[in-house]
């Protein structure tokens, strides 16, 4: 299920507005191939949902690259509709974990306080970053993650 990206424009207000039309393009057209699109996007948020509620992660790190290799989202698109999608989902499963006992709510406001200027300063900042460099640097995340977790995980003896 692949999609071309639109053109891109020459100035920063014409990248804008090719970003939007790129969005609308993605978002689907009418009758069957839009009715496909949608449910490749229900498929890649089902798949995000379980990620998010068996891991306790936001899903971004499915819904991203899916967005961009399945439905040839331009990486900033992918990042902000991802954005978009996360809320809903933490917000059930971050329910769902403090309901079992396993979420600290005096940490989780700590930790937003220090998350919600950065988080918006960041992305305002990833909109003048070229493409090719945030997808990069996302790619570069998922491996240092990959590794952290893997080298620091308890050992079955």
């Amino acid at each position: 299920m692949r999609y071309p990206p639109a053109p891109r424009g020459g100035t920063p207000s014409a990248g804008r507005r090719d970003t939007n039309r790129a969005a609308l393009e993605i978002q689907g057209g009418e009758g069957e191939s839009g009715m496909l699109r949608f449910l490749g996007y229900v498929a890649i948020g089902a798949l995000a949902g379980t990620f998010s509620g068996f891991f306790g992660i936001g899903g971004g790190i499915v819904a991203i690259p899916l967005l961009v290799m399945a439905c040839a989202f331009p990486q900033k698109l992918a990042q902000g509709t991802s954005a978009f999608m996360i809320l809903p989902t933490v917000v059930a499963v971050g329910f769902r974990y403090f309901r079992a006992g396993n979420a600290d709510p005096s940490a989780a406001i700590a930790l937003a306080l220090g998350a919600i200027p950065l988080a918006y300063f960041s992305a305002d900042l990833a909109q003048k970053v070229p493409e090719l460099i945030l997808r990069r640097g996302f790619a570069l995340l998922l491996v240092a993650v990959a590794a952290q977790l893997w080298l620091t995980a308890p050992s079955r003896s």
